[in-house]
């Protein structure tokens, strides 16, 4: 699988990871491609399939039950993730207004 990752993969991200995508829950795929995956025997590698256009090969290495969380735990990652987005809207506004004023093109 590794060697499939390094010689084939056009996605840099996980290509530079040995192809892992980490630990991802359903919300995170297409369903699809969820269902796929929920297929697989853990430590099996996939046949090659067809996905947006694109060729993929999955390996599974594991299956774990999704935790349930209070709110107390998670409230201040929570308030970190919603303060991340706010300031990269007023990042990205501002870049924007000193393109315009500096008439930088796209």
């Amino acid at each position: 699988f590794k060697t499939a990752v390094k010689q084939e993969s056009i996605d840099q991200g996980t290509k530079e990871k040995d192809g892992s995508m980490g630990w991802i829950t359903e919300e995170k795929l297409p369903k699809e491609m969820w269902n796929y995956i929920a297929s697989l025997e853990k430590g099996k590698v996939s046949e090659p399939f067809m996905y947006d256009d694109n060729w993929l090969l999955i390996e599974l290495v594991g299956k774990k039950k999704s935790e349930k969380k209070d709110f107390e735990s998670v409230k201040d990652s929570i308030r970190i993730q919603l303060v991340q987005k706010e300031y990269m809207k007023k990042l990205d506004a501002e870049f924007e207004r000193l393109k315009k004023e500096f008439n930088v093109a796209n």
